[in-house]
């Protein structure tokens, strides 16, 4: 009978570490995932929703740095008033 491991009795595999090129004018995935700061799901998303252009290189997709930085541009600003959770949490709301 098959014994079954705990998550942490499991070796993961490691990330491999990416490095980006800064005259770069397209990344692949895991490349724009280091260069935005967003996780490779969420830009997987935004090109399938339609919010972040990709190109189509064979089985891959590059995904500009122009369309990037637009997007990153496009994403809503956090406003203070979001945070009076926090305020309260820290006892200084108004």
């Amino acid at each position: 009978m098959a014994k079954l491991l705990r998550k942490s009795e499991v070796e993961s595999p490691e990330k491999k570490s990416v490095t980006i090129d800064p005259n770069a004018v397209a990344f692949t995935f895991p490349q724009a995932r280091a260069y935005s700061g967003a996780s490779c799901w969420k830009l997987r998303s935004a090109v399938w929703a339609g919010e972040l252009s990709a190109k189509r290189l064979g089985k891959s997709f590059l995904i500009l740095r122009a369309d990037i930085d637009a997007w990153l541009k496009s994403l809503p600003t956090v406003a203070p008033s979001t945070a009076n959770w926090l305020a309260k949490r820290k006892g200084r709301a108004a």
